[in-house]
């Protein structure tokens, strides 16, 4: 009975440590990594595109970084991604006063409400003009907390959801120094598909087209027996 219980508890610091938000996380460098639309988890307003990624590289490998001493911090390095709100047209430059980390932030994670917390003006994830009812038209306004939803959580990635006026936001991320892993049912890290493409060693097949002439080498032709036949 011991033993056990001894590995029920190892088995729940393991999975806890595993679906940990301390570390470093940046959006997934790939399509639909963000969007927004009218309902929660509708992106059908706007997402951006996998050219995005190339054409905002500079905000693509921003990091959002959840410290073990509860302290968080958007490092961007020299450029960012700016829009028209914060003065500037669209494009990389400078980062902004207040979301350029000048004030001291914290976070905290409710596993039990699925909430995450960051407290300090000017700390955000996803993009800084989104927070909890509407989207900042100048930069002065930002508010001293904004609270996400966090819809899902793995050892490697992240998507978090936050309402504004009339619509949701969606943010994905990806986890960083940790592989994702290429056998758990989910799309992640680089995977082009399910536990396939990029890293991964699975090619993504194509699904089954009819004819089916089972000739095809880039196919699944993933069968199931039907009536013990």
């Amino acid at each position: 009975m011991k033993k056990i219980t001894l590995l029920a508890l190892l088995l729940t610091f393991s999975l806890g440590n595993a679906q940990t938000i301390q570390g470093t996380w940046k959006m997934t460098p790939a399509a639909a990594a963000m969007g927004v639309g009218p309902n929660f988890g509708d992106i059908s307003w706007w997402s951006n595109s996998a050219t995005d990624v190339t054409t905002r590289a500079c905000y693509f490998d921003d990091e959002f970084m959840f410290n073990a001493d509860g302290s968080f911090s958007n490092v961007h390095g020299a450029q960012t991604w700016l829009e028209g709100w914060q003065g500037f047209g669209d494009g990389c430059g400078t980062p902004v006063a207040p979301h350029n980390s000048s004030n001291a932030a914290s976070w905290a994670h409710n596993a039990t409400a699925n909430t995450l917390t960051l407290t300090g003006i000017g700390a955000y994830i996803g993009l800084p003009k989104v927070y909890n009812g509407g989207e900042l038209s100048n930069p002065a306004n930002a508010p001293a907390s904004i609270t996400y939803t966090v819809t899902t959580l793995t050892a490697t990635s992240m998507t978090l959801d936050i309402a504004i006026s009339g619509g949701w936001w969606r943010f994905n991320l990806i986890k960083q120094g940790v592989a994702p892993s290429c056998t758990d049912g989910i799309q992640n890290g680089d995977e082009t598909g399910v536990d396939c493409g990029g890293s991964c060693p699975n090619a993504c097949l194509a699904q089954i087209n009819l004819p089916v002439t089972f000739e095809g080498t880039s196919t699944n032709y993933a069968v199931t027996d039907f009536g013990g036949t």
